[in-house]
């Protein structure tokens, strides 16, 4: 099965030094870079995680989110990206919902995730984490990501994505886009929305396969 990490991974043994991603906090990070900030925040979840799993990540644009939900990948789990604007009462719905084994909060770009940090009693420094013991069922290991909606009618409802599903959405808008290695993608929409985390992350990733022109990958800007 091809996931959605394998486009990092091939990004940083092709392209190491290429521009990967930058935020106004972190600053800029190459490919190899970004691969190693995946490995470590990884390694804080994976013994904690089943294959299956799901992680919610509470978060704002930033390396910090893109680290997670890769990490999140890469140790077989499912990510939950969720917007750390929403309320107290609204996160806690989707956690309940979500039933995760870790709660991670990206809390270096946003103000708001560190809050939920706050009040959850999470640890840690990059991208603190709440563990949860859950005795709750995995899920398809073909499933990339669980999107919330935001329940204006009703409760939040999870909609998942499989890798292919996500791989498909990114390498489509970046074919509509022609996005070659030269351009720079400004990650506006939240990557907890299915436009910011596939037709700009992940179409960021794919443009490399895409076209004859590329070499390396597009980089997102926040």
């Amino acid at each position: 099965m091809d996931r959605v990490e394998h486009l990092l991974h091939a990004s940083a043994d092709a392209t190491p030094a290429a521009l990967a991603v930058q935020d106004p906090v972190r600053g800029t990070l190459s490919y190899a870079d970004l691969a190693a900030e995946v490995a470590l925040v990884a390694a804080h979840m994976q013994d904690s995680v089943r294959l299956g799993d799901r992680v919610v990540i509470l978060t704002e644009n930033g390396v910090g989110a893109v680290a997670a939900i890769f990490a999140a990948w890469t140790c077989g789990a499912i990510a939950v990206p969720v917007n750390a604007r929403l309320s107290a009462r609204e996160v806690d719905r989707i956690i309940a919902h979500a039933d995760p084994s870790i709660v991670a909060f990206c809390a270096d770009v946003s103000p708001d995730a560190a809050a939920h940090a706050h009040r959850m009693g999470a640890s840690g420094v990059a991208v603190p984490m709440l563990t949860r013991k859950t005795d709750g069922d995995v899920g398809p290991p073909d499933v990339a990501v669980v999107l919330y909606t935001t329940g204006t009618t009703g409760d939040p409802k999870g909609v998942m994505l499989t890798h292919g599903n996500v791989r498909f959405g990114g390498r489509t808008s970046a074919t509509l886009r022609d996005m070659t290695a030269r351009d720079v993608i400004y990650g506006a929409l939240p990557v907890s929305h299915v436009f910011g985390l596939c037709s700009v992350l992940v179409a960021s990733q794919t443009c490399a396969h895409q076209s004859a022109r590329c070499r390396g990958s597009a980089s997102p800007l926040w």
